[in-house]
């Protein structure tokens, strides 16, 4: 598993939070994933893993929209993690999904 907190190096965690959007988090399972407009960032790929590095997602076939809508309904209460690759770099985000 790639591990990286920002998206690029020294990128600070407000400008991050500007560029892509996870809601609801916590989440039930089912959640969106917005990326800004005006970023011109293009998705690659988004991997999610469990607390045990375990890949519970994975998705290459992405939108060229800006929002994609993810379902781990499927999977059991607790923390996650998403990856967004894009052109410039991964994005790793904490979800935490509850029922």
């Amino acid at each position: 598993m790639d591990t990286c907190l920002g998206l690029l190096t020294g990128m600070k965690e407000d400008d991050e939070s500007r560029l892509i959007k996870i809601f609801p988090n916590p989440t039930n399972g089912q959640f969106n994933m917005q990326i800004n407009q005006l970023s011109n960032l293009q998705m690659n790929s988004v991997v999610i893993y469990n607390v045990l590095g375990e890949k519970v997602y994975s998705n290459t076939q992405l939108p060229q929209s800006t929002q994609l809508t993810i379902n781990l309904s499927a999977q059991a209460t607790g923390i996650y993690f998403l990856q967004l690759k894009t052109d410039e770099g991964v994005l790793s985000k904490k979800l935490v999904v509850v029922k």
